[in-house]
C-alpha cells in the first residue's frame, strides 16, 4: 500500500509541470500579442504617413488652383513639403527662355535658417546648370524624380563644396512636367544623409504633374491676357469704328470701339445706350440708300457696304465708309453686324478736288488747243506775209542799197524764218498731249529708222555714221517715238565737233523697263546744265554757232513723261554726250 505522503509529492511534481506549461503558453501569447501590436504600431504609422501624402496632394492641387500665378503655387509647395518632410532647404530652378539647354536658379526658396544658408543661395542663384549637369540637370534631362543619398559621394553635384561646408548632406528633386517639356526642377536638401524614399518621390511625381497643369493653365491666361492686349491696342489704335450691332434702323449696337468719339463726338457708352442714335445721325437724304442696301445685301447673303453722310454732334458732315457681316451670334442664334467704319471725309474732299482739276485741265487743254490752231493759222498766215515781203525786198533790192541796208534785211529775214520755226515748234510742243495718239505696241527700231531717213540730208552734209542695235518693241505713240528719236540724233549731229559724227542707238532691260541710250562723240556738256538743257527756250550756245528754238529737249522729256518714263544725260565736255531715257517694258516683251 502506498503512503499518502508519496501521493502528495507526487500530485505535486504533476502541477508544477502543468503550470510551466502553462506559463510557456502564456509567454508564447504574450510574445504573439506584442508582435501583433508591433505591427499594429508600424501599420497605423504608414496609414498616417500615407495620409499625410494624400493631405499634402489635396492641400497642393488646392492651392495651386487658387494662387494668382505659377510662382505662387511653386512656392507654397516647396513651404508644404518642406514641412512635410522636415527638410531644411527647398528651392526651384527654371527652364531659360533664351536657352533651351540650361536652367537657371528662380529666386523662389525655403529656408529654415536664412542666415545659415545664405552662402549656398548666392552660389546657386549664379550658378546656371546646363541639362544633365547637377542634380537639377539630371532630372530636367531625364524627367524623372532623383535622389542623392550623401552628396559627398556623387561626382556630379557642382555645389558640392559650400554644401558641405554648410552641413548639406542629402538631397532629392522633382520636376515640373508641362505638355512632357520640363518646365522647372524642384530641388530640397537635408543635413542628414537620406537613403532614398521611393515612395515619396512617387508622390512628388503626382505633385509636380499638378505643378504643370497650374504652369500650363497660367501660360494660357497670360496667352489670353496678351491676345486681349494686343487686340485692345489694336481696336483702339486703329483710324476706324469697330463695332457690334443688330441689323435695322433700331437695331441695338452691342459694342462700338472709342474711335466713335473722335469721330462724331459720341462717347461709346452714349452709341450702346441708344439703339436710334446711330439712325438719327444718318444724313436724312441717305437713311433710304442705307437700309436698302442693309437689306439688300441680307437678301443676297453677301457683306453690307456702303458710303453715306453722317452729322456729327457739332453739325458737320462726316463721310463714312460702312462695311460689315452679318454673323450669326453663338449665345442668341441670331444674326448680328460685325462692321467697322470709316472716316473718308479727307478722300471725298480729295476726289471733289480731283473733278475740279480735271474740269480746269479740260477747260486749260482746250485753251492750248485753242491757241494751237490760231498759232497755226491765225499768226503764222501774216508773218508769212511779213516774211514773204522781206524776202521779196532782198531778192529785188539786193545791192543795190548800202551795206547796211543789206544787213537790216538779212536780219529782218532771219528773225521772221525763227518765229515761223519757233511758232511750229510751240504748236508742236503743246500737241504732245492734246493730239496724242493711244500708246499701241510699237517697234522701236522701226521708229528709230524712221527718223534716221526724216535726217537723211544732215545725215549725209555731215556724213556721219549712225548705228542702230537690236531695239525692243514697247508700247508707244509711233510718230512721238520717232520725233523723240529724230530729236535725239538731230542734236548728235548738229552739236558735232571736228570729228566725224559716230552715234550709236541702243536698249537693255532693267527690271521692269528699257533703257534706251543715244551715244555720240560730239562736244558733250558740262555737268551743271544735266537739268537745265531738258527745260524750255534753255540754250547754251549762240544761234551763230549753232542753230535751234531751245524747245527739242523740253519736246523729249515731255514724250518720255507721257510714256511713263524718265529721261537724263551722262556727258564730258569734249568727249561726247550720252542720252539716256526708259519706257516702261511690255508684258509679251518680260515673257
Amino acid at each position: 500500500m502506498t503512503s499518502p505522503d508519496l501521493v502528495l509529492v507526487g500530485s505535486y511534481d504533476y502541477l508544477l509541470v502543468g503550470l510551466s506549461v502553462l506559463i510557456a503558453i502564456l509567454a508564447s501569447y504574450a510574445i504573439r500579442i506584442r508582435r501583433g501590436i508591433s505591427e499594429l504600431e508600424v501599420a497605423k504609422r504608414e496609414l498616417q504617413r500615407k495620409a499625410t501624402f494624400v493631405e499634402l496632394l489635396q492641400i497642393v492641387a488646392v492651392a495651386a488652383n487658387e494662387t494668382t500665378s505659377a510662382e505662387a503655387a511653386l512656392k507654397f509647395t516647396i513651404d508644404r513639403i518642406c514641412e512635410h518632410t522636415g527638410w531644411p532647404v527647398g528651392h526651384v530652378y527654371s527652364s531659360s527662355q533664351e536657352k533651351k539647354t540650361e536652367l537657371i536658379s528662380s529666386k523662389i526658396w525655403h529656408l529654415e535658417n536664412a542666415a545659415q544658408f545664405e552662402t549656398f543661395r548666392q552660389v546657386t542663384e549664379r550658378t546656371p546648370l546646363a541639362i544633365g549637369a547637377g542634380l537639377p540637370g539630371r532630372i530636367a534631362e531625364s524627367g524623372k524624380p532623383a535622389w542623392i543619398p550623401d552628396i559627398n559621394r556623387d561626382p556630379n553635384f557642382l555645389r558640392r563644396k559650400v554644401a558641405l561646408d554648410l552641413g548639406v548632406k542629402g538631397a532629392f528633386g522633382f520636376p515640373v512636367l508641362a505638355q512632357a517639356e520640363v518646365v522647372a526642377v524642384l530641388e530640397f536638401f537635408s543635413s542628414n544623409i537620406q537613403e532614398p524614399d521611393q515612395e515619396l518621390l512617387t508622390v512628388m511625381s503626382n505633385v509636380g504633374a499638378q505643378l504643370g497643369q497650374v504652369v500650363e493653365r497660367r501660360r494660357a491666361e497670360e496667352a489670353l491676357r496678351e491676345a486681349e492686349a494686343r487686340h485692345r491696342l489694336l481696336v483702339e489704335q486703329l483710324p476706324a469704328v469697330l463695332y457690334v450691332a443688330e441689323p435695322g434702323a433700331e437695331g441695338e449696337w452691342l459694342y462700338v470701339s472709342p474711335q466713335i468719339e473722335s469721330m462724331l463726338g459720341f462717347s461709346p457708352a452714349e452709341w450702346v445706350a441708344d439703339p436710334r442714335l446711330w439712325f438719327r445721325q444718318v444724313h436724312p437724304e441717305d437713311r433710304g440708300v442705307v437700309l436698302a442696301e442693309e437689306k439688300a445685301s441680307q437678301e443676297r447673303g453677301e457683306a453690307f457696304h456702303c458710303e453715306y453722310r453722317m452729322l456729327a454732334r457739332d453739325g458737320s458732315i462726316v463721310w463714312i465708309n460702312d462695311a460689315a457681316a452679318l454673323v450669326t451670334d453663338a449665345p442668341s442664334g441670331c444674326p448680328l453686324l460685325h462692321g467697322v467704319l470709316f472716316d473718308i471725309s479727307e478722300r471725298k474732299r480729295a476726289k471733289q478736288e480731283l473733278a475740279r482739276k480735271v474740269e480746269e485741265l479740260g477747260r486749260s487743254n482746250a485753251e492750248v488747243e485753242q491757241f494751237a490752231r490760231m498759232a497755226s493759222h491765225d499768226l503764222q498766215e501774216p508773218l508769212r506775209m511779213v516774211a514773204s515781203y522781206i524776202q521779196l525786198l532782198a531778192q529785188r533790192y539786193k545791192g543795190k542799197l548800202d551795206a547796211e541796208a543789206d544787213e537790216f534785211i538779212g536780219f529782218a529775214v532771219d528773225g521772221a524764218c525763227r518765229m515761223q520755226q519757233l511758232i511750229q515748234d510751240l504748236v508742236s510742243y503743246s500737241r504732245l498731249t492734246t493730239r496724242g495718239k493711244a500708246l499701241n505696241l510699237t517697234r522701236a527700231e522701226v521708229a528709230c529708222n524712221s527718223a534716221i531717213e526724216n535726217l537723211q540730208e544732215s545725215v549725209e552734209e555731215s556724213n556721219a555714221q549712225v548705228s542702230v542695235g537690236t531695239l525692243p518693241e514697247v508700247f508707244a505713240d509711233a510718230r512721238q517715238l520717232t520725233q523723240l528719236f529724230q530729236n535725239l540724233i538731230g542734236n548728235a549731229i548738229k552739236f558735232r565737233n571736228e570729228r566725224r559724227p559716230e552715234i550709236c542707238v541702243a536698249a537693255r532691260p532693267n527690271g521692269n523697263e528699257w533703257i534706251f541710250s543715244v551715244q555720240d562723240n560730239g562736244i558733250g556738256i558740262e555737268p551743271q546744265y544735266f537739268e537745265r538743257i531738258f527745260q524750255m527756250f534753255q540754250r547754251l550756245h549762240t544761234r551763230q554757232e549753232y542753230s535751234g528754238t531751245g524747245i527739242g529737249l523740253a519736246v523729249c522729256r515731255k514724250i518720255v513723261e507721257r510714256h511713263g518714263g524718265r529721261i537724263w544725260v551722262e556727258s564730258q565736255p569734249g568727249k561726247g554726250s550720252t542720252f539716256l531715257f526708259t519706257i516702261p517694258q511690255t508684258e509679251g516683251v518680260e515673257k
